[in-house]
């Protein structure tokens, strides 16, 4: 355990020895103390991208936004923090998402866009470059050039905002009729499409109708549906690889299987039978 949080936790007379450890991620541990706070230890996961000081800046500008729950202590140099337990234990369904689950996820993302933090913008296709040529991979998906050209013309067109960037359904949590999110190692300043795109993408939503009423929701009349399939698309592709990276930092298994399920949902995109 890190040893600051450790003498924090003593200090507080928290029962240590009988930590209980909650569902992880791929990129951290977590464990439930006393039911009333969460630990999470920080794993590397994408040392070429990630900042303890940007992330917590983001979470501190999310809780203020009353869209993340109180941050009582962060490592600037380790990532590792203490924050309240969010109790229920009710996540956005990461298969199955109904239209409730998309509209309270959606408002607490137009909540976090409106925040303001001291962030640098999410690089995509930096990103991109650097896990393909890590991973030691190109081409695996179809058409993948042009996807990332499609995705690159968008760019700019809508103002940056401050992003989460990483809205698998374990990282939304649901409590008294709001969503919370947590994580924020993927922050940065990032066009608003991109969450809905990681919202819907991430989580397995292909339905049109619940796609085209969570882009009704975001934008309203304003929205561009070629515009969020070429993210859909986009992201496919960037996780895909992202995954392959890992793959090899870790040897860990997992990341072969949300390598195959990426390419698996990048070939049933619209854009792609379109660019056939």
């Amino acid at each position: 355990m890190n040893e600051a949080i450790k003498r924090l936790l003593e200090a507080a007379k928290l029962d240590i020895d009988r930590m209980e450890r909650l569902e992880g991620g791929t990129s951290n541990d977590t464990y439930l103390i006393s039911n009333a706070l969460v630990y999470r230890e920080k794993k590397e996961s994408d040392p070429r991208f990630y900042s303890p000081l940007y992330e917590e800046r983001a979470l501190v500008a999310a809780f203020q936004a009353q869209v993340a729950p109180p941050v009582l202590f962060f490592d600037e140099k380790t990532g590792d923090s203490v924050t309240a337990y969010v109790p229920g234990g009710e996540r956005f369904p990461e298969r199955g998402a109904k239209k409730e689950d998309l509209f309270r996820a959606i408002a607490a993302m137009k909540s976090l866009h409106k925040a303001e933090a001291s962030l640098p913008p999410f690089d995509a296709v930096k990103r991109l470059s650097f896990y393909r040529d890590e991973a030691g991979a190109r081409g695996l998906f179809a058409g993948e050039e042009e996807t990332t050209s499609l995705f690159e013309s968008y760019l700019g067109k809508d103002r940056q905002v401050l992003s989460h960037n990483d809205l698998v359904g374990s990282n939304i949590l649901f409590f008294q009729g709001k969503a919370l999110l947590i994580d924020f190692e993927f922050a940065g300043y990032n066009d608003p499409y991109f969450d809905l795109a990681s919202l819907l993408g991430e989580n397995g939503i292909e339905d049109d109708e619940l796609i085209d009423e969570a882009l009704f929701e975001m934008f309203s009349f304003g929205g561009n549906r070629s515009k969020l399939d070429a993210f859909l698309a986009f992201e496919d592709v960037l996780w895909g690889y992202w995954a392959l990276y890992r793959e090899k930092m870790t040897s860990d298994p997992l990341f072969r299987q949300i390598f195959l399920e990426k390419k698996a949902s990048y070939e049933r995109r619209p854009l792609l039978k379109s660019q056939a």
